[in-house]
């Protein structure tokens, strides 16, 4: 690998089941516009080379793993590129995902193409854009392959404009690996039960077709969230990844009445009841 060039530096991110670590190398020299990507040693703290990929005159900066720690997404500007970082060959799986579309609002230089990544808290990734833009750009599944990961352009309108930078949202359930043979460091708070959900569900009753849910799911698992009705007929379904914990649900198609809500991880379940009340 060759070493790194000088001037404008990408969107470093760690995997969220903390054992890879990528950056982006910006402008400057075009023969270096490439991915690097590292295995990590939480233990150790060492790092050691997977493989890089090399986009040859594409700048960009912004890079982030999806939930599953599998794919990894970058940006370059006009573009999104998808990697298969468990693949034998990392550089071969470089995929073409999404092109900038040329949307601008509410002026010609408001653009929403794509600048940084970041992974939120319910499993997508929020893009932002180079230039000051009300309009966010977001990964709807990103565990998916190719462009099953759905980019959905400019979808997401905010409160006001933002430009660039987004927010961080650490994992901060990832715990101690205790398959890297190597002693936890301990402290006065109490570890997490492996079926512990922390499962909530607001607003109880819904009033105004808007569900949210926390949750805790089982390390590095993935889950389902089920509402069922009082016949026990599934009436409504979604996929939750990995290392999540908050989703919100516009659900207009239920009548009034009792919901089951179900999480369902690991072969492991907990329920709650909800209340459907339209004014």
């Amino acid at each position: 690998m060759p070493p790194p060039s000088y001037g404008n530096a990408g969107q470093p991110c760690f995997s969220p089941d903390g054992t890879k670590f990528a950056y982006k190398n910006g402008l400057t020299n075009p023969a270096y516009h490439d991915v690097r990507i590292l295995s990590f040693d939480r233990c150790t703290g060492m790092f050691d080379s997977l493989g890089y990929t090399i986009r040859n005159g594409e700048f960009g900066f912004g890079l982030s793993f999806a939930p599953n720690s599998r794919y990894l997404y970058y940006s370059s500007g006009g573009h999104i590129y998808q990697l298969d970082t468990d693949a034998p060959n990392i550089a071969a799986t470089d995929t073409l995902v999404a092109s900038y579309d040329g949307y601008c609002y509410p002026n010609p230089w408001n653009c929403t193409n794509f600048w940084l990544m970041y992974l939120a808290a319910n499993g997508k990734i929020y893009i932002t854009s180079g230039a000051g833009t009300i309009d966010l750009t977001y990964i709807n599944s990103p565990d998916s392959s190719g462009n099953a990961c759905d980019v959905q352009q400019h979808a997401l309108r905010l409160p006001c404009y933002t430009i660039r930078q987004g927010l961080n949202h650490p994992n901060y359930y990832l715990g101690c690996d205790t398959t890297l043979g190597c002693t936890p460091c301990y402290t006065g708070i109490d570890e997490l039960s492996p079926t512990d959900f922390k499962f909530k569900v607001y607003p109880n009753p819904v009033t105004r077709e808007i569900l949210n849910i926390g949750y805790l799911l089982p390390q590095n698992k993935g889950g389902w969230f089920e509402i069922y009705d009082v016949t026990g007929k599934v009436v409504f379904k979604y996929p939750l990844p990995p290392w999540s914990n908050e989703q919100s649900f516009k659900l207009p198609g239920l009548s009034n009445g009792v919901y089951n809500c179900v999480i369902t991880s690991d072969n492991k379940r907990v329920s709650k009841k909800v209340a459907v009340i339209k004014e």
